[in-house]
């Protein structure tokens, strides 16, 4: 990993605790989802 790829995920994800963390990717996941099925319905 560079050391631009580390400050830039330390600057995004550098103050939350994992239960964010966690929250952020099942939200992600859900947003993707979400996505899809509106691919699907068109």
């Amino acid at each position: 990993m560079s050391n631009a790829t580390f400050y830039k995920w330390r600057a995004k994800y550098g103050g939350m605790d994992t239960s964010l963390m966690a929250r952020l990717k099942e939200l992600e996941a859900e947003n993707t989802r979400l996505k899809k099925c509106m691919l699907k319905s068109d």
